[in-house]
């Protein structure tokens, strides 16, 4: 940090830094005066106003080939704010210091880049001084900073001249403190295979200060519905790091990561089986990651899983329509607290040999005979097969159903003597969201509906 401001002696007059060329010289003298009268050492802060000094001086020659100052960079420290600074210039001769605009660019478009952790504290001298004159600059910036070394950048006529002749000594500017940051950063997914749940968590501990952080305990609590939820055995990587399930609902893994020094990081990862959910439902996993140094240096990063239990029913029934028309009537239901899904619908409808039918409506599903695939025409007189009849990709609401109705009616029949029977079998739900949600079930398939006849038509499985 700038020393404290404490009486410097200005004879025989002394400068920290010197350096010149092109008949420009920027230095930076080893003493300075305050705004108060006081002459002390620069730079240096004061800590009763808790503001630091930091002053420097260009002297130009009078020379036929010496081109005015038209601008100055000074590298601070990147974090400072215009507030928490002002500038001043006092031109030789013309007595006391002035306050000046100022800009701050990290990238400027006369100096370029400034340094890493630097901006440009930029000056314009608009034509205030040309040649053979002496101009001090005086930065007031609120706080105490470090003591850093940079070149300073002088622009005269079409020149850009860096000052730099000493570089382990010229010139002590402002840079910005040195501080510890860590920086975590979470992954968390969700993987189904082979209709079981596995949670993924991949976490990356950074060190993004410019200190070295020591003794970086981790912990991260995950939270989850143990009514519901039974947990596996737990890997962990690096394996160092404990793992804690006493509490139910609660998996806390943490120890301690070591030192880290600036840029580094440390990768953990671990996977969390799922090994049976009770109840269907939508399940929320959270969790947060934090690490702590000794340094008392936090950071945190939380990321949350939910997981999808279904659980589905099958429905198969018979209605009359008509005096002879009738629906076998196909539903699937979400049981309980089920989520939203999407399934396909497998049915087989057997007309036996003695009755005619044909089919009116197939309700957007796909109808093909099963001996040889060939669509199943509407309107058309149908005896003695088996149909396969196929609704795709459809969707089940949490907390609903979906319907689907096979529309049919009956043409003739030569059962008069023994009842025969239309059978109608929903033999297949098909789940479709696999790879995002978990089945835990589906009850009541396969499930029949029949039309008994006998002379007269009736269902047998009535809704």
């Amino acid at each position: 940090m700038a020393d404290p401001c404490t009486p410097c002696t200005c004879v025989p007059y002394e400068n920290i830094c010197c350096c010149s060329q092109s008949g420009i010289t920027v230095s930076q003298p080893l003493c300075q005066r305050l705004p108060d009268g006081s002459v002390v050492n620069n730079p240096c802060y004061d800590s009763i106003d808790k503001i630091s000094y930091w002053t420097y001086k260009i002297i130009t020659d009078c020379t036929q080939q010496t081109r005015g100052v038209s601008s100055i960079a000074i590298p601070v420290c990147e974090t400072l704010h215009g507030n928490l600074l002002s500038v001043e210039e006092k031109i030789d001769g013309c007595g006391t210091f002035t306050p000046i605009d100022f800009e701050l660019n990290k990238n400027d478009p006369v100096f370029g880049t400034a340094p890493q952790g630097f901006v440009f504290l930029k000056i314009t001298t608009d034509d205030r001084y040309d040649t053979g004159v002496c101009a001090v600059y005086r930065l007031s910036i609120s706080g105490n900073f470090p003591v850093g070394i940079k070149p300073i950048s002088i622009k005269a006529g079409t020149s850009i001249l860096d000052f730099n002749c000493d570089p382990e000594n010229c010139y002590l500017v402002p840079r910005c403190p040195d501080i510890g940051r860590l920086l975590v950063v979470k992954d968390c997914t969700k993987v189904i295979e082979n209709g079981e749940v596995f949670l993924e968590y991949s976490v990356l501990v950074n060190n993004i200060g410019n200190i070295t952080l020591n003794n970086i305990l981790y912990n991260d609590r995950v939270t989850y519905d143990s009514t519901n939820i039974t947990i596996g055995t737990i890997t962990v990587e690096p394996p160092t790091l404990n793992v804690n399930t006493s509490t139910p609902g609660l998996i806390i893994i943490s120890g301690n990561l070591g030192s880290l020094s600036p840029g580094d990081a440390i990768p953990i990862t671990y996977r969390i089986p799922i090994t049976s959910i009770l109840s269907p439902g939508t399940y929320l996993i959270s969790n947060t990651a934090t690490v702590e140094s000794e340094e008392g240096v936090e950071a945190s990063d939380s990321c949350s899983l939910e997981i999808e239990a279904v659980r589905l029913m099958g429905e198969k029934c018979c209605t009359s329509t008509g005096l002879d028309t009738f629906d076998f009537r196909i539903r699937v239901i979400n049981v309980g607290n089920s989520p939203e899904t999407q399934v396909t619908i497998e049915d087989t409808l057997i007309v036996p040999v003695g009755v005619t039918i044909q089919f009116t409506s197939f309700d957007g599903c796909t109808a093909l005979f099963s001996d040889d695939l060939t669509p199943v025409p509407v309107n058309t007189d149908i005896t003695n097969r088996t149909i396969i009849i196929t609704c795709e990709n459809l969707t089940v609401p949490l907390g609903g159903s979906v319907t689907k109705n096979i529309s049919i009616r009956i043409v003739s029949t030569t059962a008069f003597t023994m009842a025969v029977e239309i059978l109608n079998i929903l033999t297949d739900v098909v789940f479709l969201n696999m790879d995002q949600q978990i089945l835990l079930g589906i009850d009541n398939v396969p499930t029949t509906a029949s039309i008994q006849i006998s002379g007269s038509a009736e269902c047998l499985n009535p809704c």
